[in-house]
C-alpha cells in the first residue's frame, strides 16, 4: 500500500520505520548522516522539511508535511490494507 507524503510523492506503507519530527537535533544529525552517505530523499519540492521517515533499509525520507498528518496516513491505510 502507498501513502501519500506530499507534493504527488508516495511511500510504501510496509517498509516505513519511523516517522519523526525535524524540529530536534538527532533528527537533523539523521539526515545530515543520510545525505553524507547518499540515503536521502528529499521530497519537499522546495519547502521546508517539517519531518523525516526511516524505512527499514536505512533510507531517510525528507517531507514537508508535518509528522502528526504523515503518522495519520500511514494508520489509516494500514487500516484499510488490513480490511482486505
Amino acid at each position: 500500500m502507498l501513502a501519500h507524503i506530499g507534493y504527488k510523492n508516495f511511500i510504501a506503507t510496509g517498509r516505513v520505520v519511523a516517522v519523526v519530527p525535524y524540529n530536534s537535533a538527532p533528527a537533523r544529525r539523521i539526515r545530515g548522516d543520510a545525505i553524507d552517505e547518499g540515503r536521502h530523499v528529499d521530497c519537499t519540492n522546495g519547502n521546508k522539511t517539517a519531518s523525516i521517515i526511516v524505512l527499514d533499509n536505512g533510507t531517510i525520507v525528507s517531507s514537508a508535511f508535518r509528522s502528526e498528518t504523515l503518522f495519520d496516513r500511514l494508520v489509516i491505510d494500514k487500516a484499510k490494507e488490513s480490511e482486505r
